[in-house]
């Protein structure tokens, strides 16, 4: 738990609304916006988890403090091809969707933390392609030289802090592991 509370996560206890992040990219594309918009963007702290499965551990600090917050994380998909083997096989990022759920499910219930999304991942779902290298450079560029991703990203980071805000395209709320399913296959195009 000390490692996970490192001085600058730690700064939830005195920050006012928190977005807590899977990743680089996010947070690389949310902190622009909070320096772009000062004003509009006042006391929110973006606290980046490094890693799907360390938001769970995250949300169980924030819980014990009763701390309102929402969470964005990429869906993934069900099923992956491995690197080495070529061949599909279950996603273990996937499994960590359930976890996630659990672990906010008290604090949804009592209206403190959104639960959010990307489909199937913060790239493909706001900039429209999945980003080969370096991530959050690319994210860092888009935003720069594209006002509709500015736009989406900043749609995006309303509705996290704002919780009557509408979830844009890309993103979905979600309280049941069905609705990350449905989201999936709608975004691949699947029928069934």
């Amino acid at each position: 738990m000390l490692n996970l509370c490192d001085p600058y996560v730690s700064e939830f206890f005195f920050g006012g609304r928190t977005v807590v992040v899977e990743g680089d990219t996010e947070f690389t594309a949310f902190r622009y916006l909070i320096a772009s918009e000062p004003e509009k963007y006042r006391d929110i702290h973006i606290v980046r988890a490094r890693g799907k499965a360390c938001i769970v551990s995250l949300c169980k600090v924030l819980n014990q403090f009763d701390k309102e917050f929402s969470i964005l994380h990429d869906s993934d998909t069900q099923r992956t091809i491995g690197r080495k083997t070529k061949t599909e096989r279950n996603n273990p990022a996937w499994t960590v969707n359930s976890r996630i759920l659990e672990v906010s499910e008290e604090g949804r219930a009592a209206g403190r933390i959104r639960l959010v999304a990307s489909v199937p991942n913060f790239e493909e779902a706001f900039f429209g392609d999945e980003a080969d290298g370096d991530k959050p450079f690319s994210a860092l560029a888009k935003l720069k030289q594209d006002a509709e991703a500015y736009r989406r990203i900043a749609s995006l980071l309303d509705c996290l802090i704002e919780r009557g805000a509408a979830v844009p395209a890309g993103a979905c709320e979600w309280s049941a592991i069905e609705q990350l399913e449905k989201a999936v296959k709608d975004f691949k195009g699947d029928t069934h």
